[in-house]
């Protein structure tokens, strides 16, 4: 009796565990796996992946906008830096236009390409023919002052060759230089950083 009885545990037993299906296993784990199941923030749904960021708006992102009075002050600050520019160009050239190789006024015919470069540049930074027109004011009265007979008798700008291409060529290359600046534009755009607005 005692083998048999031993004989109905040990089926009983086999019975058991023949009862532990895998599918008995928690959700998310397999029989034997000792790791927990996967578990989700509350309210989330599973397989649920957010949405990725849209760009972002490019008027948020943007540095606060000048002011008008601001955009007047840097205008006429740029304007004004053009106007000095245009003075000591003019100063600076009275003084050097004399050099010359032989009788070939060679520093006068560079300030002249000098001239014309540096006020077509400065048109189109503004641009606007404001731009141009006042460094060739201020060059002008600087170099026409210059050119002037002094009470002691001299002439920064005498009346050679080499002074007469300085002043007459300047003046024809700062013309020049002012027809060909294109207009209209907002002015100042490149130094507040604004979109051109230029004519076709």
């Amino acid at each position: 009796m005692d083998k048999d009885e031993d004989a109905q545990l040990s089926l009983a037993k086999d019975a058991a565990r023949g009862d532990a299906s895998p599918g008995d296993a928690p959700p998310g784990t397999t029989p034997g796996d000792p790791s927990p199941p996967e578990q989700f923030p509350v309210g989330s749904i599973e397989g649920y992946e957010p949405a990725p960021a849209g760009p972002a708006d490019p008027e948020a992102t943007a540095g606060p906008a000048l002011g008008p009075r601001a955009e007047a002050f840097i205008g006429g600050a740029a304007y004004g830096a053009l106007g000095l520019l245009g003075a000591l160009l003019g100063v600076v050239g009275s003084f050097l236009q004399d050099w010359t190789i032989g009788s070939v006024p060679v520093a006068a015919v560079l300030l002249v390409i000098l001239n014309f470069g540096f006020i077509r540049l400065a048109g189109w930074a503004m641009g606007g023919r404001m731009g141009a027109v006042i460094p060739t004011l201020t060059w002008t009265a600087v170099v026409f002052m210059a050119s002037q007979q002094r009470s002691e008798g001299d002439l920064v700008i005498p009346g050679s060759l080499a002074g007469y291409v300085f002043l007459i060529g300047g003046l024809v290359a700062a013309v020049i230089a002012i027809s060909m600046v294109p207009s209209p534009r907002q002015p100042g755009d490149w130094l507040l950083g604004g979109p051109g607005r230029t004519r076709g």
